[in-house]
């Protein structure tokens, strides 16, 4: 059993940090975040093989992060090396918050097998511990409860903010209700989250990363 305490939900998927907070997101202004190219990774993502956009990403980082992935980023060719030392970077952010759409409808039992295979990349990566994977697959049923009957809709949204190792989660329908915002505590948890979408396995790391080069 993780020490972490559960507190509630862990929203593991491919998502994106906001801006200096966007002013339509559920959370209130966030002046910490930083600014400019390199405080900010984004990406879309789509089947490859049907051309079908699944969801948008965004991870916004705080100015100590993004002067960090400055130093290594700016001016510089990306290589395997250098995708290596920005993600494990990024990956100890504690200062970010992130932001994702969905593109398409989703049905629950697809978005937890995802969740699953999100969390199960993490703890492939070292990033989290055996038992706190396996406690969050039995609670993922329990977590995302508000999907029965309803699933994902086009045009959902989830938001996770990072301060330190809190991690407050939040999933609102596309008609703008708030379906779960959950406040959770433990550096395993922040791992989880991150290690989602940045580890090497991921399916939104590469794109997220070139993001950082497309200026």
């Amino acid at each position: 059993m993780s020490k972490d305490r559960i507190v509630a939900p862990l929203l593991i998927i491919c998502v994106l940090l906001l801006p200096p907070l966007m002013a339509e997101g559920p959370f209130s202004r966030n002046d910490s975040l930083g600014q400019g190219p390199f405080a900010k990774m984004s990406m879309l993502y789509e089947r490859t093989f049907l051309r079908l956009d699944v969801l948008t990403l965004e991870i916004y980082f705080g100015p100590d992060e993004a002067s960090q992935i400055e130093r290594l980023a700016a001016g510089a060719q990306l290589t395997p090396a250098l995708a290596d030392s920005i993600a494990d970077l990024a990956l100890q952010a504690q200062n970010a918050e992130i932001h994702v759409q969905f593109k398409r409808d989703v049905s629950k039992n697809k978005f937890l097998r995802g969740a699953r295979e999100n969390a199960g990349r993490a703890r492939e990566a070292g990033l989290i511990e055996k038992e706190f994977y396996e406690e969050i697959c039995r609670q993922l049923p329990i977590w995302y409860s508000f999907m029965n009957g309803r699933g994902i809709l086009e045009g959902d949204e989830m938001f996770h903010q990072i301060k330190g190792d809190t991690l407050r989660s939040v999933y609102r329908g596309t008609d703008g209700k708030i379906l779960m915002d959950q406040t959770q505590f433990g550096e395993q948890r922040r791992l989880a989250v991150l290690g989602s979408y940045l580890v090497k396995k991921s399916d939104f790391r590469e794109g997220l990363i070139e993001s950082l080069f497309a200026y």
